[in-house]
């Protein structure tokens, strides 16, 4: 599963609640979460605890450079 962010979304945490209870699911049931950071001004802490221990941390600064590197944040979740 791959969960982007970006910057310019509310960074009050409660609105993702019960997004956040579906990835927690996810985990349970084995899934690796990738968690996509896009912009300058990311909440790494947030994406980490999405991510869990076992999956990934990815930062980018824009959404142009996540169009140019979207075969390596695939490959990321797809190739391991």
């Amino acid at each position: 599963m791959i969960h982007f962010k970006s910057d310019k979304a509310s960074m009050d945490l409660s609105c993702y609640t019960k997004h956040y209870h579906v990835v927690l699911f996810q985990k349970k049931k084995g899934v690796k979460i990738i968690a996509v950071g896009i912009g300058d001004n990311i909440n790494r802490e947030f994406l980490r605890k999405v991510a869990g221990t076992k999956g990934k941390v990815i930062t980018m600064k824009s959404f142009t450079e996540l169009n140019a590197k979207i075969g390596e944040v695939l490959d990321k979740g797809c190739g391991e």
